[in-house]
């Protein structure tokens, strides 16, 4: 009886204390053996725990009187709350969310799984998505379980993906129907003026290189998420890359009459993608050029620091209101949307400049006055010729 009591207590008595209480070969056995069961089942809830608190998913247990048994880290996480308020409590009345109440009661009363979504208040918003289903426990009758996965990522892609697929269909509309909408002009009659006909085949022109310019944006956006583009890295000499990337921008800086300087130390080097590089300098440059105003000017320079490389676009346009600063990095988001317009920006050019940077382990900062212009700097780490 004393070892019975020992074990039950929780202590492990040793074989010579086993012996000192005269018991049998047989049910020293058997007691060595419980032991052993003990010792193992001690184990498995440990593990058991273990995977309940470190699980990525929320998991709530509910017993057949409505209170909660289980509410693991997750869950924690997830609803903003202290498991230590929370065990012990009618769910109903533990002020968590009433569609959880209402899910663990339809399980409990025998109407089978039940699934939901529902919305948390904050900034951003968190979407949690609800699985609730029974299952017999021994001793404890009837427990309903609630599984808890946090799809706020998710919707938010998909709202992006939504408002991606809209934005498109927008831009694209625009430049067709002008290019219609001229057509359509010319062919009622003012085929017969030469000053229109002048004005409305430059305008099919723009809105044609307006067309082109989208639509490789998006393919370049189309290639980047699917993977298809690869970041190849090796040492590009900066000024060389800039160069070539001004070319493309300077039709536009010369008829706006804006003075472009690119200044690099000739022996600096970027360890990175060489054509994503460039592409990366030329929306930089571009987005300074279609914002500045007539007359201004846009200056580009490299610099070497201790952890790499730094450059600054800098222009002299009409800045960033501060409220936008951490939009603009957004596919089709524009501060001044009627002069993007005007001008032919697509809107995909700082989203492919943030991609590119961060497919290189680099970052980029906005240092922005409104009125007085804009400077972008993008840092990119040093890289070994070797690797």
């Amino acid at each position: 009886l004393r070892v019975l009591r020992l074990l039950a207590a929780g202590h492990d008595p040793d074989l010579a204390t086993l012996k000192r209480e005269g018991m049998s070969r047989e049910l020293i056995l058997a007691i060595v053996d419980v032991r052993g069961s003990i010792r193992a089942l001690n184990n498995e809830k440990r593990r058991a725990e273990t995977v309940l608190s470190e699980i990525g998913d929320g998991i709530i247990t509910v017993d057949g009187a409505g209170k909660v048994v289980v509410f693991n880290r997750a869950a924690e996480s997830m609803l903003g709350e202290k498991a230590s308020r929370v065990v012990g409590q009618d769910l109903e009345s533990a002020d968590l969310h009433p569609e959880l109440a209402r899910l663990a009661s339809d399980c409990l009363d025998g109407r089978g799984a039940r699934a939901a979504e529902i919305r948390l208040p904050g900034v951003p918003e968190r979407v949690i998505g609800i699985r609730a289903t029974r299952f017999p426990e021994f001793g404890r009758g009837d427990t309903a379980l609630l599984l808890l996965r946090d799809l706020s990522e998710a919707r938010r892609h998909e709202k992006m993906q939504k408002e991606f697929v809209s934005n498109v269909s927008h831009e694209l509309r625009t430049p067709i129907t002008a290019v219609r909408v001229t057509a359509e002009a010319l062919l009622a009659g003012a085929k017969n003026d030469e000053e229109l006909v002048d004005r409305f085949l430059s305008n099919i022109v723009a809105e044609s290189d307006r067309l082109s310019a989208l639509i490789d944006d998006l393919m370049e956006i189309a290639k980047r998420e699917s993977g298809i583009t690869r970041t190849e890295k090796t040492q590009v000499r900066v000024l060389d890359a800039m160069e070539r990337a001004y070319m493309t921008v300077r039709p536009q800086a010369e008829k706006s009459g804006i003075a472009v300087e690119l200044q690099a130390p000739p022996d600096l080097t970027a360890y990175a993608d060489e054509t994503q590089l460039v592409q990366l300098f030329r929306n930089l440059l571009d987005n300074a050029v279609k914002y500045s105003l007539e007359g201004g000017k846009v200056s580009m320079t490299g610099v070497r620091t201790e952890s790499g490389i730094e450059i600054a676009a800098q222009d002299t346009g009409i800045g960033i209101p501060h409220g936008e600063v951490d939009r603009i990095f957004e596919r089709f988001y524009r501060v001044d949307k009627a002069r993007s317009r005007r001008i032919g920006g697509t809107g995909l050019g700082l989203a492919i400049v943030k991609d590119i940077v961060d497919a290189h382990g680099g970052r980029i900062a906005v240092d922005t006055q409104l009125g007085r212009g804009s400077t972008f700097t993008v840092s990119l780490p040093s890289g070994d010729r070797e690797q």
